[in-house]
């Protein structure tokens, strides 16, 4: 290896402000693995920074940290890197706890390290044989926290590179799997099978209950709480849901093309989800044995692999492709790849992407995406309690325009449009017609109409949708201030039944067919604005990627 610039680069001077924060996230980080029932042994941070390393094409940092131990620190087999979090009194600066696992020493050391995301150096310049030479120039060092050099207080000096690279992960959840360990199957054909959406009913936040800033707040990663899809609550239905094996939330058609395929010996049956190993290895496997779902192979994406440890793939794409990559490798007696998914970019994605790896045959089946019977009270009790640790409160939110019908209008409505709700898996339509939706945004109080919030209307139906049980029930309605008998040209749609997760759609009306209506009929409400729980604080949702 190439002599490496000792010289610090950077800002890596540890003042009095810094040492007393990082010792409070020592402090913090010791007393969490503690009360988890494991020990760690935390070093002391005399000083740290980094080094560039101008040894590859692109300038990358060596973390430097100087550590007050006599602890032969070029021992260490294997470091650990928890999330980064910033450092709040000094900008472009974060910090992250190391767990260091040393031959021989059956408790891992804990070292705290502080450091610039920034660092700007003067790259030397550069030959290149029989090519241009490449001039000096002012580089960004690439930090991907995965070089370090480590000094304890003697002055012994010890290098360390992660290397977890996608390979070594996949392997390693290759072995642990029930097919790694049979002997002599040759299976032709992969069949892999999604796990939300897909093979399960996977519980979401209703838009009836929450406002869209809530949603977007909880379904976003470390924005409150660690994210929808990665809080292991968005998967906790309650012991009575698990004493019946999960048994409503499961698709039949996708779990009877499951079984056939674990059924088929020649066939490799594999669950591959984006649900990280970390905490759902502690849920997911519970669930597929309540249903008798053997299958070969159950992986999760290994983001990170073991607590500590530093993702490695950028997304779920990129790691379910990665595994298929993988497989075709530790097992080429495959030759065609069937796979099921409910995300039609996904879809259109592993479509192209298998055309390009030459199998003999392949075929990926979308599935409609099903949410599971609407639960407003366990929505409720999971998001009180994601809230609950963060400094937020939940508020109503105006999130529409509305007439809100008086009770005994609607309930006058409900009695003469009856609507038969059919039993069936998953989601199905609910009752929610008291509310004609005049705008589905706060309009502001001087462009409200029918004499603004609070005025007294009459409402008028005009048509009815065509029954269709699995899509809903709604009325056309006009308006007219009360007893004024000046009927709305314009007509307004007032759901009746829907699918709670499709209240986004009710105003493309487009959408439905629509008759005139048979019952002549005139109810009263008022002008009111309509009400979400959410959190005023919270900014508007930007665009979102989901993986």
């Amino acid at each position: 290896m190439a002599e490496i610039q000792q010289e610090v680069v950077g800002d890596p001077q540890i003042d009095q402000v810094a040492k007393e924060w990082i010792q409070d996230q020592v402090d913090h980080e010791v007393k969490r693995v503690r009360d988890a029932g494991s020990s760690v042994l935390p070093f002391k941070l005399i000083n740290c920074g980094v080094v560039p390393n101008f040894e590859k094409k692109t300038a990358r940092a060596i973390n430097r940290l100087e550590l007050d131990t006599n602890v032969d620190l070029s021992k260490v087999e294997q470091v650990m890197v928890s999330p980064a979090v910033p450092y709040p009194h000094k900008q472009d600066f974060l910090y992250v706890n190391l767990i260091l696992v040393k031959l021989g020493q059956p408790i891992p050391f804990l070292a705290p390290y502080l450091y610039q995301t920034n660092v700007k150096v003067m790259q030397p310049e550069k030959e290149q044989e029989g090519r241009k030479t490449i001039p000096s120039k002012e580089v960004t060092l690439k930090n991907d926290l995965r070089e370090f050099l480590f000094i304890n207080k003697r002055g012994a000096r010890a290098r360390f590179t992660i290397h977890e690279y996608h390979g070594g992960i996949l392997n390693r959840q290759f072995e642990a799997s029930r097919f790694a360990s049979e002997v002599g199957r040759q299976p032709t054909e992969l069949a892999i099978f999604d796990f939300d959406s897909t093979l399960f009913y996977s519980p979401l936040l209703s838009p009836t209950l929450w406002h869209t800033t809530l949603v977007h707040a909880i379904t976003t990663e470390n924005l409150l709480g660690p994210g929808w899809w990665r809080d292991i609550r968005s998967l906790e239905l309650g012991d009575q849901v698990e004493a019946g094996g999960w048994s409503e939330f499961w698709n039949p058609h996708v779990v009877k093309r499951a079984r056939q395929a674990i059924a088929d010996p020649d066939v490799l049956s594999v669950v591959l989800t984006g649900r990280r190993v970390h905490p759902f290895q502690r849920v997911l496997p519970r669930m597929l044995a309540s249903q008798q779902l053997d299958f070969d192979m159950v992986c999760m994406r290994p983001d990170p692999e073991l607590e500590y440890g530093p993702s490695v793939f950028s997304s779920t794409m990129d790691f379910k492709q990665a595994y298929i990559i993988n497989m075709l490798r530790r097992v080429p007696s495959v030759k065609r790849v069937v796979m099921w998914d409910d995300r039609i970019h996904h879809v259109k994605r592993f479509k192209t992407f298998l055309q390009k790896l030459h199998l003999h045959s392949s075929q990926v089946n979308y599935v409609h995406a099903i949410r599971p019977k609407y639960n407003p009270e366990w929505e409720r009790q999971v998001v009180s309690s994601i809230v609950e640790g963060s400094p937020y409160t939940l508020v109503p939110m105006v999130a529409s325009t509305v007439i809100v019908l008086d009770p005994e209008s609607a309930k006058r409505l409900k009695a003469l449009f009856p609507y038969t709700l059919r039993d069936r898996s998953g989601e199905v339509p609910v009752y929610f017609g008291d509310k004609v939706l005049l705008a589905p945004k706060d309009l502001p109080k001087d462009k409200v109409p029918l004499g603004g919030i609070g005025a007294r209307v009459d409402v008028k139906v005009q048509s009815v949708s065509c029954f269709k049980a699995a899509h809903g029930f709604q009325l056309l309605v006009s308006v007219s201030k009360a007893n004024e008998n000046n009927f709305s040209k314009e007509t307004y749609p007032l759901p009746m039944y829907f699918k709670p997760s499709e209240k986004p759609t009710l105003t493309r009306l487009t959408d439905w067919d629509w008759s005139p209506s048979r019952v002549n009929i005139v109810v009263e409400g008022r002008v009111d604005y309509g009400y979400l729980q959410g959190i005023e604080t919270l900014r508007k949702p930007g665009k979102r990627f989901h993986d």
